[in-house]
């Protein structure tokens, strides 16, 4: 076998998943840090939903669906109520057209999160985990065939 055929059969793939595999596993190990420091240290408000909005932004032949979720409450270290208008690409968000009220959560920076944003990180992590390993169980198996082939 000549390096070309050995470069295009094996090392390229190999290379692929490895890459695929790591990121997926860097996701999957993020996911789970952030989601295990916002149980320690976010704190949670009940707002009331004032307004929905649904629009559709478009990438060439990609279309991305969001969401503008208007929510109205108090944040846990103030006492005057503040306007937060929050974008998600949730699925499951479209039910606040009806429901009026919502448990937000506050990470210790940043905007509040809803909680299907939150539920999110942990498919995340699950998903970044497995999708990651089969990725890398996909790279050894093409390094066993190419061994096992000669």
């Amino acid at each position: 076998m000549i390096f070309a055929d050995l470069e295009k059969d094996v090392i390229y793939p190999v290379l692929l998943c490895l890459i695929i595999g790591t990121a997926g596993i860097f996701g999957a190990v993020y996911s789970r840090r952030y989601k295990k420091v916002l149980k320690k240290t976010a704190r949670y408000a009940v707002g009331e939903i004032r307004g929905y909005r649904s629009y559709l932004k478009r990438h060439g032949r990609f279309i991305e669906r969001y969401r503008d979720i208007t929510a109205v409450c108090t944040p846990p270290d103030s006492d005057t109520p503040e306007r937060y208008i929050i974008t998600t690409q949730g699925h499951f968000t479209f039910r606040y057209r009806w429901v009026k009220q919502v448990r937000l959560t506050f990470p210790e920076k940043g905007a509040p999160l809803l909680p299907e944003d939150v539920a999110q990180l942990k498919f995340d992590s699950i998903a970044g985990l497995i999708a990651g390993s089969m990725f890398l169980l996909m790279a050894l198996c093409v390094v066993i065939g190419h061994i096992l082939g000669r």
